[in-house]
């Protein structure tokens, strides 16, 4: 029987884990909507990964064809590509010069493996769409939403470097620790399902598997496949392709003090 110190520890403790998945979905899901993806062709995430943190400069996001001509010399064939990769530049700009000039309140982070999976959308939630409407004459048929989010994350820094009328930018790690996004999942997998596997990544963390450099790859198909295993025992839905290891994205989110 738990005394009421215990009690109140225990209380504490929830009251703590429940400020962090608040405070961790909100800027989860502002960090979201401000990123831009990387194509593949353009960043190599095994080479970042491999990657140790008091490199001078980081690595380069390798917008090529932009990096390469200048705007009244672009041939034909190289325009389309010139303009999306411009594009792209525009906005890791824009987050190179937010980060820069409010580095008090805001944090750049680099995002990958990327997973879609489908749940039912609550009542609640159901009963205020307004494209929503329910025929007499048929069943009420389930609702459901798909969602997209990256499950790992890091803190970064966008280095811009000149270099013959150009900007190039490379991605550097601030930090050493990988951060597995399993907090937006906390509703879907259920209390019990949840602190199961913040238990589990706990034990990666403390081996250092999840720090930089990372010497086995392998590791974030493994973290993947345990949250598959859960969230088979829940309404979820998703298949083989819900997963996208090399899917990378770079945005920017209110800093705090937990990540």
């Amino acid at each position: 029987m738990l005394n009421m110190n215990e009690v109140s520890l225990a209380n504490f403790i929830k009251y703590c884990l429940g400020y962090i998945k608040l405070t961790r979905q909100r800027s989860f899901l502002l960090q979201t909507k401000s990123a831009v993806k990387l194509p593949e062709y353009c960043f190599d995430l095994k080479e970042l990964l491999e990657s140790v943190t008091n490199e001078n400069i980081g690595k380069l996001i390798n917008l090529e064809t932009f990096y390469s001509f200048e705007p009244k010399n672009i041939p034909e064939e190289a325009r389309r590509k010139y303009n999306e990769e411009k594009t792209i530049a525009k906005k890791i700009n824009e987050i190179y010069n937010k980060g820069r000039n409010d580095p008090y309140t805001k944090q750049i982070i680099f995002s990958f493996g990327y997973y879609e999976i489908e749940i039912p959308t609550d009542e609640e939630e159901i009963e205020l769409r307004p494209d929503y409407l329910e025929d007499e004459n048929e069943s009420k048929k389930p609702v459901t939403k798909t969602s997209r989010f990256p499950l790992f994350s890091l803190p970064v820094s966008i280095e811009k470097v000149f270099e013959k009328g150009a900007g190039k930018y490379f991605i550097k790690p601030i930090d050493t620790e990988i951060q597995v996004n399993i907090n937006i999942l906390a509703d879907v997998l259920g209390k019990d399902r949840y602190y199961e596997l913040i238990e589990k990544f706990g034990k990666y963390e403390i081996k250092g598997d999840l720090s930089l450099p990372i010497t086995n790859i392998g590791i974030f198909e493994e973290i993947w496949n345990e949250i598959k295993a859960q969230l088979k025992l829940t309404n979820a839905k998703f298949d083989e392709k819900s997963f996208s290891l090399n899917e990378t994205h770079i945005g920017i989110s209110p800093r705090t003090n937990i990540l």
